[in-house]
């Protein structure tokens, strides 16, 4: 009888183990690197520079930036009216993933030649609205967050 109760519990087991392997696997792994805390704040674009050309934004559009307001919470994303490229509504389904840039590329603060956070971390921080990607900017030198727009970098100090 107890070889048989122990028979029962060790294929239990092994059942659960088996799911929790095959349900991992079927879900990609995250980063383990974590989005840095004081990215969480409410954030104005005070500044910008222009780094490359222009499809379709000008100076006085970019000015037109400035003073506008992001606000980046765990379960909330939202930012002022007509801000860059974003659509006009807050995001209550929020993820956020960190990468680092690829090769430096095009869009990039080191591409630049603009210093940023630190070096050999994640900087780029993706922020995804309900499943979908929607911004990405780049944790800058100074605790500051830059976006890259069309031939200009934003940046973003606590407000």
């Amino acid at each position: 009888m107890y070889n048989l109760l122990l028979s029962s519990r060790l294929k239990v087991i092994t059942v659960a183990l088996v799911l929790f392997l095959v349900a991992s696997s079927a879900y990609p792994q995250q980063r383990s690197s974590r989005v840095p805390p004081y990215v969480y704040s409410t954030w104005t674009i005070y500044r910008f520079v222009e780094v490359s050309g222009h499809a379709g934004q000008t100076k006085e559009r970019a000015e037109a930036q400035i003073d506008k307001t992001l606000k980046i919470g765990v379960r909330l994303f939202d930012h002022d009216k007509n801000l860059l490229w974003l659509e006009n509504v807050a995001c209550k389904n929020v993820n956020y993933r960190m990468e680092s840039p690829v090769d430096s590329g095009q869009g990039t603060l080191t591409f630049y030649g603009i210093k940023t956070a630190s070096i050999d971390i994640d900087d780029l921080v993706t922020v995804i609205c309900n499943k979908h990607e929607v911004f990405t900017f780049e944790l800058a030198e100074n605790q500051e967050l830059a976006a890259y727009y069309d031939g200009w970098f934003f940046f973003f100090r606590k407000s």
